[in-house]
């Protein structure tokens, strides 16, 4: 018991770097190389099912505020606030659109900042529209949305 206790006082940085090796193996054996990198290196999974349209907005403006929104999180340096907050005044013009704008929306691929790069790779996370405010948006700047969520029962 002492020789083993002496050779991991000795050798503790090995240890650790052979116990990660072997976490990363298992891990990577169990998720396939191509899964254990997209789950790295997206977003966290928000289960929040896409809706089915209310018809409360026309496609055309649904699809037209959730592109609007995919683009202000896709925007060069972080995320257009400004762009999110004019689609939340147009949403919350007519309660319970945000069900339309979401399903326009539909689920999308999140990696790392929005979709790029790695995202194009096929890395990353599939999110619907509340997984990716929940991704982009400071916990301040998303009490507002979940709010708007919450009352159209999503």
């Amino acid at each position: 018991m002492k020789g083993i206790k002496s050779f991991l006082m000795q050798n503790w940085l090995f240890v650790v770097i052979v116990a990660g090796a072997v976490w990363l193996f298992v891990y990577v054996k169990q998720k396939g190389l191509l899964g254990a990198l997209g789950s790295i290196i997206g977003g966290s999974s928000v289960d929040v099912p896409v809706p089915k349209k209310k018809g409360l907005i026309s496609d055309e403006k649904a699809k037209s505020l959730a592109d609007r929104m995919f683009n202000a999180f896709n925007y060069f340096w972080g995320t257009d606030l400004q762009e999110l907050n004019y689609v939340y005044e147009e949403i919350i013009k007519i309660p319970g659109s945000i069900v339309d704008v979401s399903n326009a929306f539909g689920v999308r691929r999140y990696a790392i900042s929005g979709y790029g790069f790695f995202a194009s790779l096929g890395l990353g996370s599939d999110l619907n529209l509340y997984g990716w405010l929940v991704e982009e948006l400071s916990a301040k700047d998303m009490e507002k949305w979940r709010v708007l969520f919450n009352n159209a029962g999503l």
